[in-house]
């Protein structure tokens, strides 16, 4: 980038470069906010163009922050509600399956949840949804330990007796 002029924007000036920094210190550099300001403050001195190449941005990306930061402020880029996918499931539902999770207990595997939210609701969802859900429920899923093909029943019994014992006369002592 060395050797070639950058052209100074019109479309930031000294005001909103000091509103800018003033920003960046209460907010702080870190987070998408702080690198969105610290871009702004760059394309004052090196060109927008400039600023949107290291930034690896387009030069359209940078002057929409310009105008959304002259608008609205810092506030102005923050991710709006109501992005993302919105869930199959109602809140009513999600309430309902609550009350069937708390119903049914500890025995409820992913599976279930899924043939229950197909059943009652008809719709269907993966097995990592399902676990989500749970999740966003408040419950978590509880696996037992995996035990071993060849372990012997007996013998284990036979162990807990004799280090059982074992432990409580060191104890003792």
């Amino acid at each position: 980038m060395v050797g070639f002029m950058t052209r100074r924007t019109k479309a930031v000036d000294d005001d909103l470069i000091a509103l800018c920094h003033a920003e960046l210190k209460k907010q702080g550099i870190r987070g998408e906010n702080g690198r969105r300001l610290q871009a702004i403050i760059s394309a004052k001195e090196h060109g927008i163009k400039a600023v949107a190449e290291i930034y690896n941005i387009s030069r359209e990306t940078l002057m929409r922050w310009i105008r959304k930061f002259k608008d609205g402020g810092s506030s102005s880029f923050s991710v709006a509600e109501g992005r993302g996918r919105a869930s199959k499931l109602s809140k009513a539902q999600k309430l309902e399956i609550k009350d069937y999770i708390e119903k049914v207990g500890a025995q409820l595997s992913s599976k279930k949840l899924q043939d229950y939210i197909k059943e009652k609701f008809e719709i269907s969802l993966s097995k990592s949804t399902s676990h989500r859900l749970l999740q966003s429920l408040g419950f978590s899923y509880i696996t037992p330990r995996p035990t071993h093909y060849k372990k012997d029943p007996l013998k284990q019994e036979e162990f807990k007796k004799k280090s059982g014992s074992a432990g409580i006369s060191e104890s003792r002592s």
